[in-house]
């Protein structure tokens, strides 16, 4: 198409004139239009150019029939004043304040339309019934609830439709608030021909056949649409799709995709963290921490078990071993969470697509998200509870708040009460929107995005706040626990005592209580600077939930269990040798009191 930057484009062909040359008196242009309305003043608030006229004010449209171009965004002025404007081919009436469209109106060779950005709630489809040429209509920014509203029977509306805007080429439904898009929903817009389609930012979550009636479709636009549901035949039926914007990683799989579409640069969505199209661990490094960490927490914390309880009996009546042997508990959880998700993926091997709304939004996900939360919180709160313990024996010793066993387990109780509270509050009725334990594959939400989904400030405050105020805790006490361990060392009346042995334990468990330290603390902090604004990778979410979290859980049944043992066997050693020198000193008392006996007989003779 011809263009005319500077000079006045002739209508209908593709001569173009001086402005010098218009309204000289003179044509120059084919059908003399560069001479029509050489004596009319443009409007107050309007800037023409002959038949185009961009206005920002309220103005007495009527009075020029002829026009051609109007752009009155922004001027109050709606349809209704148009009734005598049927020349018209571009109108624009974008955040003109519109809250109803009127009927009537004849605009027989109108090409663009824009209503953006009004207060357009319902569309009657009369609306469009002259503008049957329309190729190109803007509805964005509109709280539609519907997109038509017929007061005759459902068939006959759709017959209607059907042919209503047979010529519409493009449409605009960006930020149009729509949840779920069904079959009707399109074929009622009749537009059968319809090749671009935008639904940026209307917040899709579910979709049905919905395409299936735009055989011609070539472009579509769905960023900011989640598409949580919808059928794997979505695309399959338009040969003529070209191009796909989204942001679900799920509409560019190729099983998804019409057959010979060109994936490569012609999907575009941004790749899911976790998952594939083909697997809900979509790299085997993932796997393989994932099946790894979950082996070493499972056994280790069995082993961990059964060591207290069937060889280092002894050891289960102090408080710190009730701690521990919850904390094993805890561990344990966590791999079990680790274990759900290796066999989901497993499962879901080749297929992770069609499967991956069954698996999130599962009794399986859920139960596993619950386990995670659960064991998390739980770690947190017995490790703070074993340094309290620790801090008070060493620095407090005959204090009335020192733990005993049946207090230890009291609070140990009470813990894992507060633990099914905190992972159980998102699976209550009344946060069902939430979708907490849905939102990926691996049924986590840690909070360190910046991204604000229902229930995120719970997740905030759970996985960061709690975890902040403990860290004070623990850093304060671990602190006072280092200074009193360190004064044993120089003490030779200490070693003997058994603040000597309580300072060993608090050592054994100063391990622990770090590796669940610097488990947390990253996801913390992380969360306090997403909140602050700062972009933190989506790799990193993933690590943190499949590795770091669970790493400690692997870690602590070999960090203390094993130095325990360690220990018990050191100190069977020095019991033997203890015996040894024993038996050797009464051996050598015998043999001594028999050299005297001997000796007193033979003076004795």
């Amino acid at each position: 198409m011809t263009t005319c930057p500077g000079f006045y484009h002739c209508r209908g062909s593709g001569t173009c004139v001086h402005p010098d040359h218009v309204c000289d008196g003179l044509y120059q242009c084919p059908q003399h239009d560069d001479e029509l309305f050489c004596s009319f003043t443009c409007p107050l608030g309007c800037t023409c150019y002959g038949l185009s006229f961009q206005c920002h004010d309220d103005f007495q449209v009527e009075v020029y029939p002829q026009l051609r171009y109007l752009d009155a965004s922004k001027s109050g002025l709606s349809l209704g004043n148009l009734t005598k404007n049927r020349q018209l081919v571009h109108l624009d009436l974008s955040k003109s304040g519109l809250s109803e469209l009127q009927k009537g109106v004849r605009l027989p060779n109108l090409r663009s339309l824009y209503l953006s950005d009004n207060s357009l709630k319902v569309i009657p489809e009369e609306v469009f019934r002259d503008m049957r040429n329309l190729r190109s209509l803007s509805l964005a920014g509109n709280p539609l609830s519907l997109l038509f509203q017929s007061h005759r029977s459902s068939s006959s509306s759709s017959s209607s439709s059907a042919v209503l805007l047979s010529n519409l080429k493009t449409l605009d439904l960006s930020r149009v608030p729509i949840a779920e898009l069904q079959k009707d929903t399109l074929v009622s817009l009749g537009a059968p021909n319809l090749e671009v389609l935008n639904f940026t930012d209307c917040g899709v979550q579910s979709v049905g056949q919905s395409f299936q009636a735009l055989k011609n479709l070539r472009v579509l636009d769905l960023t900011g649409c989640p598409m949580s549901e919808f059928p794997l035949t979505v695309f399959k039926d338009l040969n003529n799709l070209e191009t796909v914007l989204s942001d679900n990683y799920k509409l560019c799989c190729r099983s998804v995709l019409p057959l010979g579409f060109d994936i490569s640069g012609r999907c575009v969505s941004p790749e899911d963290e976790v998952s594939s199209c083909d697997s809900l661990l979509r790299s085997n490094y993932y796997r393989f921490f994932v099946y790894t960490l979950a082996a070493f927490a499972v056994l280790g914390n069995i082993g961990s078990m059964s060591y207290r309880i069937f060889v280092n009996r002894r050891d289960s009546t102090q408080t710190a071993s009730v701690f521990v042997s919850n904390l094993c508990m805890a561990n344990f959880i966590m791999g079990v969470y680790l274990v759900i998700v290796a066999a989901a993926d497993w499962n879901y091997r080749g297929s992770y697509v069609s499967g991956d709304n069954a698996w999130r939004k599962g009794i399986a996900c859920k139960t596993a998200g619950f386990l995670f939360v659960l064991s998390n919180e739980v770690s947190v709160f017995l490790v703070c509870l074993m340094t309290f313990d620790r801090y008070l024996i060493l620095r407090r010793p005959l204090s009335v708040l020192n733990f005993k066993k049946w207090s230890a387990h009291g609070a140990s109780v009470a813990v894992w009460i507060g633990g099914f509270v905190l992972a159980g509050v998102p699976l209550l009725p009344v946060t069902s929107h939430w979708r907490f334990y849905s939102r990926s594959g691996l049924c986590v939400p840690l909070p360190v995005s910046r991204d604000d989904y229902p229930g995120h400030v719970y997740a905030f405050v759970v996985f960061n706040v709690v975890k902040f105020v403990i860290f004070l805790v623990v850093a304060v006490a671990q602190a006072l626990i280092y200074i009193a361990v360190r004064g044993t060392r120089h003490s030779m009346i200490a070693v003997k005592s058994k603040k000597s042995m309580d300072a060993i334990v608090a050592r054994r468990l100063a391990a622990v209580v770090m590796t669940d330290f610097l488990s947390w603390f990253p996801i913390g902090l992380l969360g306090v600077l997403a909140s602050a604004g700062l972009a933190v990778s989506s790799e990193v979410q993933v690590v943190l939930a499949i590795l770091v979290l669970p790493l400690n859980s692997a870690l602590n049944p070999l960090l203390y269990t094993l130095s325990m043992a360690a220990d018990l066997k050191r100190s069977r050693m020095k019991e033997k040798i203890r015996v040894d020198v024993l038996s050797q000193a009464r051996r050598a008392r015998l043999a001594e009191n028999e050299t005297r006996a001997v000796s007193f007989a033979i003076t004795s003779i």
